[in-house]
């Protein structure tokens, strides 16, 4: 594991950069996202060129003349034919490979381009997710709701309300979960006439489990389930005074399972802003942390200074990169096992380059996964606070900070 940091500008006199994420193909080819307040270059596209020890960035386009203020967030579809970005303009724009105009040349070139915007928040929006099948997107946004739209129609089937500022946003097989500033985790569960919420987790026993908004990083908490659906790791987490990044299984939604220490910097002021899983599943061995887990999950976890990398057989990291960047850190994107973009609000973006074979033997796992429904709604459908709403399942496990020796 080496990191690299490509002495560039990503974006205008660097910029702060709030996203980014590797398209779906056999190239590694990165979209960041940000500000741009000379030009309005709010989306770029890159090819990131491995040779030997050498890593070079290598600009390809820009995505511009649709947004008017900063993209907080780009996510490709899960086949990588679109991408969705969202922007403090309360918008969510779609994009797709078209022809499009050569600026001073008399030709056409294929490039990126919008194909359709989704209206429906007031306020910034903060994190998005896609449905596994590319039909929905999933919005979170600083107005305190979350959307469901339906892509291809440009319309809002479902509005999720009863946060503050929601600041992260998953979807994984049935199953839509939020975090936000009001300090609660909420799991929504999907059927065919849209998602209802099944769960909304706050504190344990009088214990707060998450970070209050000053504590916490003032843009994301980008929460994530694993590929395979079994877990659900958030950022922000507390046990007692100390920050962690809580694990909840997927049978035990109300309380979490293990809990993640990230504060190695003795900061005081510590906080997890980001979790990305590696896509890829490894050979277990007999230490798994998880019981009932078959295969080895890998994962990352982005704080205001450090990134974290954690595997299911491990309670404490498996490898750390701190200082690399001088300003907090704002999202993480793997490509493949190969590469781990981190951007920042300073400008830059790093790499955490692996060797083959380095996080595991790579096997293709048998998942039982929980189909998810397509959902049959015609007309809007609110989802309004439920904050009476109790838990009920058992909750034999308290979390515990877990900390090395």
């Amino acid at each position: 594991m080496r990191v690299i940091l490509p002495e560039i500008f990503w974006h205008g006199n660097r910029e702060r950069i709030m996203s980014l994420d590797f398209q779906s193909s056999s190239t590694p080819q990165l979209a960041t996202c940000g500000a741009d307040l000379v030009l309005g270059i709010y989306i770029r596209i890159w090819q990131i060129n491995l040779f030997n020890n050498e890593l070079i960035p290598q600009h390809i386009d820009d995505l511009a003349g649709t947004h008017e203020r900063c993209v907080n967030v780009v996510k490709f579809s899960p086949d990588g034919k679109l991408l969705a970005s969202g922007s403090d303009d309360g918008c969510v724009v779609i994009w797709e490979k078209k022809l499009k105009p050569v600026f001073g040349e008399d030709r056409e070139e294929i490039g990126w381009g919008s194909k359709r915007v989704l209206r429906g928040h007031v306020g910034e929006i903060h994190d998005l997710c896609w449905s596994e099948t590319g039909k929905y997107i999933a919005t979170a946004s600083m107005d305190g709701s979350a959307i469901i739209f339906d892509v291809e129609r440009a319309k809002v089937i479902q509005r999720l309300e009863g946060h503050k500022h929601v600041q992260g946003i998953s979807w994984h097989s049935g199953y839509l979960a939020t975090m936000s500033t009001d300090r609660t985790l909420r799991i929504f569960k999907q059927s065919k006439k849209g998602f209802y919420i099944k769960h909304s987790v706050r504190d344990y026993e009088k214990n707060k489990l998450f970070q209050e908004q000053g504590q916490a990083s003032a843009f994301f908490r980008r929460l994530a389930f694993s590929p395979c659906g079994s877990l659900l790791i958030a950022p922000a987490g507390l046990s007692g005074d100390i920050p962690v990044a809580h694990c909840f299984f997927k049978k035990q939604f109300t309380v979490p399972s293990i809990t993640f220490p990230i504060n190695i910097t003795n900061q005081e002021k510590a906080s997890a802003v980001c979790v990305k899983f590696c896509p890829f599943f490894y050979k277990a061995n007999d230490t798994q942390l998880i019981a009932g887990l078959e295969h080895k999950l890998v994962w990352a976890v982005a704080t205001k200074d450090s990134v974290l990398i954690y595997d299911s057989e491990h309670a404490t990291p498996i490898g750390a990169i701190t200082n690399a960047h001088y300003a907090p850190l704002t999202d993480l994107a793997w490509f493949g096992d190969k590469l781990l973009a981190v951007s920042s609000i300073d400008g830059y973006v790093s790499f955490v380059v692996f060797e083959e074979g380095e996080l595991g033997i790579r096997i293709t796992a048998e998942v039982k996964e929980e189909k998810s429904q397509d959902m049959e709604i015609e007309e809007e459908v609110e989802v309004k606070d439920d904050s009476s709403k109790k838990d009920t399942g058992k909750r034999r496990i308290c979390p515990v900070a877990v900390v090395g020796n």
